[in-house]
């Protein structure tokens, strides 16, 4: 275990770090690393698989120049303003390919400095990628695959993305009203749905600002839920 706040505000100087201890307690490396807006001088950061637990905020305000994320682990955030990498400066990330989902409040409120390319194709939790600011980078372009069942409350809120191509065949939406919807207030540059996509579920564009013309819905598509698009 690395207890609470063991190396909060520590100003680490360590270029490659790996977490392998089982249990990560409250913001523990909490603004332990930070490179003053020098990509080159942040830490780039493992998260392994051996990871069974996060504390809240245990990653928060640090800046990252790349997140390997491996880990299964239960995430104890239960907010936006307390997920593992609240507040932190973020440049590029990748996931595991064994995940088998991206937790509910993974990146809440985290700042991409870039621009990210993101291909998803797994269950996507609440609040995944939620941010509360619009200086956040968001998704240059976002692919939602084939093979995700599930998008969380809220999972994209508040992020741009500039092409969302929805290939999902049948995904569930964790909404239980329209501003739960996950890409509410997004601002997208352009919106494709893919020609194997058969189920459009309740309020799954709901409150998104689309900048193109027309949308074509392929006949692939045999259900469309309320609201999908309100």
């Amino acid at each position: 275990t690395i207890p609470d706040y063991s190396f909060a505000n520590a100003k680490l100087h360590i270029p490659e770090y790996t977490v392998t201890t089982p249990k990560l307690g409250t913001a523990c490396f909490y603004n332990a690393w930070n490179a003053g807006g020098v990509k080159d001088e942040a830490v780039s950061l493992t998260v392994s698989e051996t990871v069974a637990e996060i504390g809240k905020g245990a990653f928060a305000s640090c800046e990252i120049a790349e997140l390997s994320y491996q880990s299964r682990a239960e995430l104890l955030a239960d907010s936006t303003v307390n997920g593992p990498f609240y507040l932190a400066e973020l440049y590029d990330f990748t996931f595991w390919e064994q995940l088998e989902e991206i937790p509910a409040y993974l990146f809440a409120n985290t700042e991409f400095l870039e621009e990210k390319n993101l291909t998803i194709d797994m269950p996507v939790g609440d609040c995944a990628f939620y941010t509360d600011f619009s200086s956040n980078q968001g998704f240059g372009t976002l692919v939602i695959g084939e093979s995700v069942t599930y998008m969380g409350k809220r999972a994209f809120y508040g992020r741009d993305i500039g092409t969302l191509s929805y290939q999902a065949v049948s995904a569930v939406n964790g909404n239980e009203d329209l501003t739960e919807a996950a890409f509410y207030n997004c601002d997208l540059g352009s919106l494709s749905i893919g020609e194997q996509v058969e189920t459009l579920d309740g309020g799954s564009f709901c409150g998104i600002r689309l900048l193109q013309d027309t949308l074509v819905i392929p006949d692939s598509v045999s259900k469309i839920g309320s609201c999908c698009f309100y």
